[in-house]
């Protein structure tokens, strides 16, 4: 069980790290602006990052 948390939390921790990388220290330091379509896909990627991080967070806790 301890192994598949930690897989499902390094998986969305490399997730997030690519969106910081990517995405928010370029745009956040002006660096660079993007497309309706690339905004559009980074809205996208983003939301389904917090709708899987959701339903693990939310779900009770399971007795070991």
């Amino acid at each position: 069980k301890k192994q598949g948390e930690l897989e499902f939390y390094d998986g969305l921790l490399s997730e997030f790290n690519s969106f910081k990388d990517v995405y928010r220290n370029i745009m956040a330091h002006g660096l660079r602006s993007y497309t309706e379509l690339e905004a559009t896909n980074v809205f996208n990627s983003v939301s389904s990052f917090m709708q899987r991080l959701v339903m693990k967070v939310s779900e009770p806790p399971k007795p070991s």
